[in-house]
């Protein structure tokens, strides 16, 4: 994730103006052990936004997806972009729920192979949404089998989302914070997941 990186669009905003800011920087650190880039390059200069970002994760915690496919399709969203923060974030996000990462290793090597019949099927949805404006059309077969409707729309707020935010971060040129392999390693040193958090990147 650290090839082929440049220069953020702005400059970062190091001190917040606000107490809302000032909060969101403090837990920033407590969660991740940096202010993750989002804040800094963007939500700093527009706290509005992460009001939004926020109430928009709170909505997608109360799907009825499982959370392990929530974070396979916006990862692989975030894949498909080739949003190296946002990869590295839902990483991040996965290890501190202790949601393991074999399969979603695999995601970046694109194999969807070492996954359930339920999990291809979102995960080629996912694939066809965010590689084409007509990408429903090449919706596999199995969506349909595999999910209700109510799910299949689920899906589709999960992919808009990510798709949401892999253009903040992208049209920022923000680079990863390599916090999955930290988190990784200190989950690891643990033996146990980490605190609970909230996605707003």
């Amino acid at each position: 994730m650290q090839a082929n990186r440049s220069e953020p669009l702005l400059n970062p905003v190091d001190r917040p103006g606000g107490l809302f800011l000032r909060l969101a920087f403090y837990m920033s650190r407590r969660l991740y052990g940096r202010v993750i880039a989002p804040l800094r390059y963007f939500y700093a200069r527009k706290p509005g936004l992460l009001r939004i970002s926020l109430r928009m994760n709170r909505a997608a915690e109360k799907l009825s997806l499982e959370p392990t496919l929530c974070s396979l399709i916006t990862i692989y969203a975030a894949f498909q972009a080739g949003c190296r923060f946002c990869q590295d974030f839902g990483m991040a996000l996965a290890v501190k729920a202790g949601l393991g990462d074999l399969k979603f290793q695999a995601l970046a090597a694109d194999d969807l192979s070492v996954f359930t019949e339920r999990e291809q099927a979102a995960l080629m949805f996912t694939r066809a949404i965010m590689r084409s404006q007509d990408g429903h059309a090449d919706a596999p077969p199995a969506l349909r089998d595999q999910f209700t409707d109510t799910e299949i729309v689920e899906i589709v707020y999960l992919i808009a989302m990510e798709r949401y935010y892999n253009t903040i971060s992208m049209g920022l040129g923000l680079n990863s914070d390599d916090l999955a392999p930290r988190l990784h390693a200190e989950t690891r040193t643990a033996g146990r997941p980490g605190e609970s958090a909230v996605k707003i990147a």
